[in-house]
This record gives C-alpha cells, sequence and structure tokens, in this order.
C-alpha cells in the first residue's frame, strides 16, 4: 500500500510537554505517534537565528528552571492511508492541541489555538 506523507511542525518547543503529549495520546486515545527534532530541517530556526535567539533568551526569563532551553522544533511525519478520514487527522490536530496546552511543561508563549 502507498500512502502520502508529510512532516508536520509541532507547536511546542518542550521535549519534555512533547513526550508527554505522545505518552497521553498512546495510553488514553491508542494513538501512536513518533516526533522528533526538526531543527536542522527548517533554517530559519537554526542555532544562529534571531528565533533562536529570541526562544532561548525566552527560557531563561522563564521561572521554569528545569524547562529544555535549547530552541528546537519538534515534527511528526502524517501518512494518508485509504482507510484513514479526513476527521482522524482533524482529530488528531485537535488532541495535540488540548494535550500540549494542558501540559504544565508547555511555555505560555508558545501559542495553542485552532483555528476551527
Amino acid at each position: 500500500m502507498t500512502g502520502f506523507m508529510a512532516n508536520v511542525i509541532l507547536p511546542s518547543t518542550n521535549r519534555t510537554a512533547i513526550e508527554e503529549m505522545q505518552a497521553a495520546l498512546n495510553s488514553t486515545y491508542n494513538i501512536y505517534l513518533v516526533a522528533g527534532p526538526a531543527t536542522s530541517l527548517v533554517p530559519s530556526f537554526n542555532e544562529n537565528s534571531a528565533s533562536a535567539e529570541t526562544l532561548k533568551d525566552d527560557c531563561k526569563e522563564s521561572a521554569d528552571s528545569d524547562m529544555d532551553c535549547e530552541p528546537t522544533l519538534f515534527i511528526t511525519r502524517l501518512s494518508a492511508q485509504v482507510y484513514l478520514e479526513l476527521s482522524d487527522f482533524a482529530r488528531l490536530g485537535e488532541l495535540v492541541l488540548q494535550l500540549l496546552s494542558e501540559s504544565k511543561n508547555t511555555p505560555s508563549r508558545v501559542e495553542l489555538s485552532s483555528s476551527s
């Protein structure tokens, strides 16, 4: 079976929040999602960019001392298969936004709003 795949940038730069979201998707919703860092795939967030410096500064000013301060983007890869419907992807997006917004490890500077 051949499918169509796309990389999707996740709306958090915090590794712990991403890992918690993955675990909750798997245990609560029986959805297995793989996410990983993608800084090398997005040139505007490389170590020397202004965006990366802004993220580092925001992190240093945060009261959360155990927060991961590396400006890392995380991606997941979605694959469209014949047995999936558009509503399956919409539901996944809603759950990702919900779980990341509920995470105590998601910095408040990351806006997690859906376009619905």
